[in-house]
């Protein structure tokens, strides 16, 4: 079962990356910066020995979360373009919450880091408070992820070009991944073992 968590973590986080790929290209190196951070991230934490602690990893996403949403707002000042605060906005809230489970899942003096992996969940940060402010985070998450994906598709339906289309639809699916992946690692941290 834990198996399938993981996949279910990685997969999504994976297919975030390819769609970065076909993003726009203002959005191309910050949906790559980004999906790849956050999967090197996710995977360090399922290592038996991981590379860097998950404090570590909290820390470089946060920071990668506001430095991104800061060069994103200058360039839209001078080049606005639709829908770019958008998925800027659900990336930043996606590194924030990968961050604050990493933590969640490497806290407590006797758990190892790579117990997040294995399901070994004592709530060591803040204990069932804490819990349920993850919960509740991530429920916001997937909420402001579902209106996101609604009006991307209604924007979708209502371009006629082949090629904006297409990169809405790329959109739309890097939105719905990242939500997932970030999901299922919040099960696996706020789930009692």
């Amino acid at each position: 079962m834990i198996e399938i968590m993981h996949g279910g973590m990685l997969v999504p986080a994976s297919v975030s990356v390819c769609c970065a790929v076909g993003a726009p290209r203002a959005q191309r190196v910050q949906g790559l910066i980004v999906g790849v951070a956050m999967l090197l991230a996710m995977a360090d934490g399922l290592a038996a020995s991981p590379m860097l602690p998950g404090l570590v990893w909290a820390a470089l996403l946060v920071l990668l979360a506001i430095s991104t949403s800061a060069i994103s707002s200058v360039s839209q000042r001078h080049n606005p373009l639709p829908g770019v605060t958008t998925v800027t906005t659900h990336r930043a809230l996606a590194l924030i919450l990968t961050a604050s489970l990493l933590v969640a899942g490497s806290a407590g003096p006797t758990r190892s880091t790579a117990s997040i992996a294995v399901g070994a969940h004592h709530h060591g940060v803040g204990g069932e408070p804490f819990a349920l402010v993850l919960v509740v985070a991530t429920t916001l998450y997937v909420g402001y992820s579902a209106v996101a994906i609604w009006l991307g598709v209604r924007a979708r339906n209502r371009r006629s070009h082949g090629r904006q289309r297409r990169r809405l639809s790329l959109g739309i699916v890097d939105i719905a991944a990242m939500a997932v992946s970030t999901s299922v690692m919040a099960i696996m941290v706020t789930l009692p073992s």
